[in-house]
Order: structure tokens, then C-alpha cells, then sequence
């Protein structure tokens, strides 16, 4: 792709590793209607069509999610270059067994790299810690503390 990165959030918890983010893309909306699958999503010849995108208009339509974290939540933001070639399973197992999030995100694009590595490879780590944050109860999934509070709907108009 010329001009464009497409990333992505995830949030890992615990033994859970949640997607936060969609592009915005004619795929994901393809996917999202189930007219194909994430797996045609990869070799689909529209992958790259992106609906809307900074700088092109006065103004997008944002979506919106309110996440409430919990005392060693690790975030992992990444490009499609990454999350198109390492399973989301497989990102969760790098990040919990690595010694450090350096060590893990250099396994992470040697991973994406061994299995074609043809876009940009992309990605932070950051884990979150306060005094004030609560640890997560065992029972409690990342889907329980993440609220849709606007989400991208490609057929509504921009105003």
C-alpha cells in the first residue's frame, strides 16, 4: 500500500487477547456482513480500499469505545503487516512468555517476517500500572469492560 498504514488495538488480559479496533476498509465491512470470511479478507483484491481515511475530508466519522482497564492489561497496537501474518492467539502467547515487551515485539516481527513480511511491520506494547487500578477479578473477560460508544457505519453520511 502506498500512503496508507492500517493499524490496529488489542488489549490482552490475563489468557484473552481482544481485537479493539476495525479498519475501516470495504473488507472489513465485507466481513462484518458476512458476505466472506476474515480468511478471503487476506487474498481479497479490495483488502487494500480503504472508505475513509485523515486528510481526505473536513471531517470522518470516529468510532468510539470506552475500555476500562485493569492492572497489568498489556495494549498491543499494530499494523496490518503484522496482524495479517501472526494469528491474534499466537500474538497472546509471544507477549505473555516473552522476558520483556522488547524482546517480545522483536519476536513479533521476526514472526510476521518469517511468513512474507511484504508490508510494514509496525507495533507498541505498553502494559498498564497504577496504584489505583484494580486487578482483574478471574472470571472477568476483556468483552466485560469495553463499551461501544459509536461505532463506523460506511452508510451514514458524514455531516
Amino acid at each position: 500500500k502506498i500512503g496508507s498504514l492500517q493499524l490496529a488495538a488489542g488489549q490482552i488480559r490475563v489468557a484473552e487477547i481482544r481485537q479493539l479496533t476495525k479498519d475501516q476498509s470495504y473488507v472489513e465491512v465485507l466481513i462484518g456482513a458476512r458476505v466472506i470470511t476474515r480468511e478471503e479478507g487476506l487474498t481479497s483484491p479490495y483488502r487494500n480500499v480503504i472508505l475513509q481515511a485523515m486528510g481526505q475530508r473536513d471531517t470522518v466519522m470516529v468510532a468510539l469505545v470506552r475500555l476500562t482497564l485493569r492492572l497489568g492489561d498489556v495494549l498491543l497496537l499494530c499494523s496490518d503487516g503484522l496482524s495479517n501474518k501472526v494469528e491474534d492467539d499466537e500474538m497472546r502467547r509471544v507477549v505473555s512468555e516473552s522476558a520483556s515487551h522488547d524482546q517480545a515485539c522483536a519476536r513479533l516481527v521476526e514472526l510476521a517476517n518469517a511468513r512474507g513480511g511484504e508490508d510494514n511491520i509496525t507495533l507498541v506494547i505498553a502494559e498498564v500500572a497504577g496504584l489505583e487500578l484494580a486487578k482483574p477479578a478471574s472470571s472477568e473477560a476483556v468483552t466485560g469492560t469495553i463499551e461501544v460508544v459509536q461505532e463506523y457505519d460506511p452508510s451514514k453520511p458524514i455531516l
